[in-house]
């Protein structure tokens, strides 16, 4: 549409041109169509200034559109980041937990020897109580057969105590010698179990750690 007014316009003009020229003055029909041609002048005018207008705000647009874009790359790549982020936390979280699982296995055998060797240094202690009290007994006896010997014929009694004596010292040495290696290999558990429990305590900081890091990457994802 604008074309053919400006094509009006030019050719209208022309005809004006040659009349003046031809020296003709012109009719009052001339002058409104001159007046009319004037519009379309006016009229061609604004749309040529519309559409220069136009095409100054096209390079603007394709500007907003580029940043738009860079910006989505952008985000795509931080999404991509946080992805690969938020697996790497979860496999941490996973070895964590495995060898927490694992701590608390060895925890639990552990106790279960402990409490076996509790049991046996019992039985001990009480086989050790028994031994000293006829220990003392038979000594008392010996006391009693010494202050009482009359007759020789007695002496071989006496002897048979004093060896029975003598066997269960030994038995009681014995005993003694492995409580005391039981108990060394009792120290030896509890300073296992202390060591167990201070990996499980710096496991436990750490599984902390891990959870409040993907606790945030999720949270700085979902925002």
């Amino acid at each position: 549409i604008s074309s053919e007014k400006m094509d009006q316009t030019s050719v209208c003009q022309n005809c004006l041109l040659k009349e003046q020229n031809t020296g003709v003055n012109p009719s009052a029909d001339n002058l409104s169509n001159f007046i009319h041609l004037q519009k379309l002048v006016q009229e061609k005018e604004k749309i040529i200034q519309a559409l220069t207008q136009s095409y100054s705000v096209q390079p603007m647009a394709i500007s907003m559109k580029s940043e738009d874009m860079d910006a989505k790359d952008e985000e795509n790549e931080n999404n991509d980041t946080l992805k690969s982020d938020l697996t790497k936390a979860k496999e941490d979280l996973k070895l964590v937990l495995r060898k927490m699982r694992e701590y608390q296995l060895e925890v639990s055998a552990l106790q279960s020897i402990i409490m076996k060797q509790n049991e046996q240094l019992r039985e001990q202690a009480a086989d050790i109580d028994t031994l000293t009290r006829n220990i003392q007994i038979k000594e008392e006896l010996i006391k009693d057969l010494q202050v009482k010997l009359v007759d020789p014929e007695d002496i071989p009694t006496v002897e048979l105590l004093a060896q029975q004596i003598f066997t269960l010292k030994e038995n009681l040495a014995s005993l003694n010698t492995a409580s005391q290696g039981h108990l060394r290999h009792t120290q030896k558990i509890f300073k296992l179990l202390e060591e167990l429990a201070a990996n499980k305590s710096r496991l436990n900081e750490a599984l902390q750690a891990e959870k409040q890091l993907y606790s945030c990457l999720v949270q700085f994802h979902t925002e």
